[in-house]
């Protein structure tokens, strides 16, 4: 992380799907695993920035009802998401598509810095 605000000082900063979920299953107790990977595949799976903001939304209030602090996480870390979404449909579906291998060999060399 040091290397991307050293040489990409304005460029954002996204959390992969994985690390992102490791984290908020932290904060869950296991009964409620396979729910929350369901509402966040609901999230995920459009490409439309606003429509997946609202559905994040959505999830939040649901899960602050039950746990707030698992609300308030993906309120503040679920919408870092929306990076993502703001590309255009071709760059979003390059960049799913990536492979991993490679992605994790550029994260390697910015950390190097």
């Amino acid at each position: 992380l040091r290397g991307k605000k050293k040489y990409y000082p304005s460029a954002g900063w996204q959390r992969c799907q994985w690390h992102f979920m490791k984290n908020l299953r932290d904060k869950l107790p296991k009964r409620y695993e396979s729910e929350i990977v369901r509402d966040m595949r609901y999230v995920w799976d459009i490409l439309d920035y606003e429509e997946s903001k609202k559905r994040l939304e959505e999830i939040s209030e649901k899960w602050y009802r039950r746990i707030s602090s698992v609300g308030k996480f993906l309120l503040t870390s679920g919408l870092k998401f929306g990076k993502y979404y703001i590309f255009s449909t071709d760059t979003k579906r390059f960049v799913y598509s990536f492979q991993l291998p490679i992605v994790e060999h550029y994260l390697a060399k910015l950390q190097e810095c």
